[in-house]
């Protein structure tokens, strides 16, 4: 099993593009969560089994005086299994 999970916020003081200076709002946020976990079992010399469940998300909000914030949302979630008989 392996997995991660990451958080970043951004800030933008220097006004950029004609915001407002020193404005808290003027920033961006992301957020990335990821599970992979798996299975392997060999039940004689000939016959495998391999199972594998994964999710996988990523959030964004982005905004600025200006702009209406945008947002993004991605998912990504599955499971897989091979039998090697």
């Amino acid at each position: 099993m392996q997995g991660l999970f990451s958080d970043r916020v951004k800030r933008y003081p220097t006004a950029s593009y004609g915001t407002v200076f020193n404005d808290p709002a003027d920033g961006e946020r992301d957020t990335r969560a990821y599970l992979d976990a798996g299975v392997h079992h060999s039940f004689d010399s000939k016959t495998e089994l391999d199972l594998r469940v994964y999710y996988d998300a990523y959030n964004y909000k982005g905004s600025g005086d200006y702009l209406e914030p945008e947002i993004v949302r991605r998912i990504w979630k599955g499971t897989r299994g091979l039998d090697g008989s």
